[in-house]
């Protein structure tokens, strides 16, 4: 039963090792190449001489032990061939699967063929119809031309008022508060730059994270931050450099105060009780 079968054989290892135990080295590669060859050509020639070939070469005496595996199927027939029971049922319903696969893919090409088909026969039948309707139409020319498209209306943009405090503009009160926030942060002069670091820091500034975190070194605590951000790219912010230099700070003041928190009186000095 030669058939189209998948390339490669299923080996169920446990039951090979065991059931060829008794095989020497010589009848064991012998009794593989013919299995192989029955795997994909359907079946082994009943024949000696032909099997021998096949497998380059086999001792009488060794195919007599070989020949005790394998069983005749199809006999009397044109078909009739040597195979091993187990693997035979394994490749028949191998090929029933493979069949299977190319029905099903020759049904769907089948399908989508007739589906492009008639989508080409609907496309016909449209434009003949519309050509045959503008024929017989009294202003066939002016039916064919094009209208155009109506134009659309954009909203106009908020006209941004000038800040005299900051030297700049920013949108009017109303709108989103996220448009206001990302307009807030563009204003903002606080930036960080991997050539001069820190820029935009002023007076109120070292003011508000005195009175807010009495326990950090400010100076020494923005060198280090700054010195981070060198040292690590991928850890860089965009944008909101005001926010991360502020979580800097109030980290460094939590470790202080978690440090010192046993040390009622020197905390309470420090301001951190």
């Amino acid at each position: 039963m030669a058939s189209q079968v998948q390339a490669y054989m299923p080996l169920y290892v446990s039951d090979f090792v065991v059931s060829t135990q008794s095989l020497t080295q010589s009848q064991l590669g012998a009794y593989i190449r013919l299995l192989c060859f029955a795997w994909s050509e359907g079946g082994l020639p009943n024949d000696y001489e032909a099997c021998s070939r096949i497998a380059g070469g086999i001792p009488k005496e060794d195919w007599a032990v070989i020949r005790k595996r394998l069983q005749v199927f199809d006999a009397g027939t044109s078909e009739e061939r040597l195979s091993h029971p187990r693997m035979e049922k394994v490749r028949v319903k191998a090929c029933r699967a493979y069949e299977s696969r190319v029905a099903g893919a020759e049904k769907a090409r089948r399908k989508r063929e007739d589906s492009d088909h008639q989508v080409d026969h609907q496309v016909d039948h449209q434009v003949d119809h519309q050509v045959d309707h503008q024929s017989h139409a009294p202003d066939a020319d002016d039916s064919l031309q094009l209208k155009p498209k109506p134009k659309l209306k954009l909203k106009p943009k908020p006209k941004l008022k000038p800040n005299p405090l900051k030297g700049s503009t920013e949108p009017p009160v109303g709108g989103s508060a996220a448009k206001r926030h990302k307009a807030a942060r563009r204003t903002d002069p606080l930036v960080w730059t991997e050539e001069s670091g820190w820029e935009g820091i002023t007076d109120r500034d070292r003011a508000e994270w005195s009175a807010a975190y009495p326990a950090v070194n400010l100076d020494q605590e923005i060198a280090k931050s700054s010195a981070h951000l060198r040292a690590n790219r991928l850890k860089r912010p965009v944008s909101e450099f005001r926010k991360y230099l502020d979580s800097w700070l109030r980290n460094e003041q939590n470790w202080i105060a978690n440090r010192h928190a046993r040390s009622g009186p020197k905390a309470e000095r420090m301001g951190l009780r």
